[in-house]
């Protein structure tokens, strides 16, 4: 019982953290207006916080799969408007690892990508998102 707690209380910690990170470049990398470089376009990356996917055996957590993830805003889409809606996306992804481990006795990373992206969708909308990108994967053994 104390792991289970100690884990559902990273996993909080985790989601609260605010240190999300954009990939866009910085206003200084992107030339100023007079100075006859013309700005490139804007970054359309967004990553997101780790997500810890509970490996379940039974009702007992076993390990986590961490994986990291990064998603591309339709061109159309600008990112701030992503950006704003993080903490909606952090949440309906979380809900949709936890019901993914519930109905599934082993992780298929595809088809919890597929999951994970008609999550995103049901909270920005139908075309928002160009791309959803694992960008790294890890297990966490308890």
């Amino acid at each position: 019982m104390p792991h289970r707690l100690a884990a559902l209380l990273l996993t909080a910690f985790l989601l609260a953290a605010t240190s999300v990170s954009a990939a866009e470049p910085a206003p200084e990398a992107q030339g100023e207006a007079g100075d006859g470089e013309a700005a490139k376009p804007e970054s359309k990356i967004v990553e997101l916080m780790p997500l810890y996917v509970p490996v379940l055996e039974g009702r007992r957590v076993v390990k986590y799969t961490i994986l990291e993830i990064t998603i591309e805003a339709a061109p159309s889409v600008a990112t701030d408007s992503i950006k704003l809606a993080l903490p909606r996306i952090n949440d309906a992804m979380l809900i949709e690892a936890y019901q993914y481990a519930k109905q599934n006795e082993s992780l298929d990373i595809e088809a919890l990508r597929g999951q994970l992206l008609a999550a995103i969708e049901t909270v920005l909308g139908s075309g928002q998102i160009a791309g959803l990108y694992l960008t790294g994967a890890n297990d966490l053994n308890m």
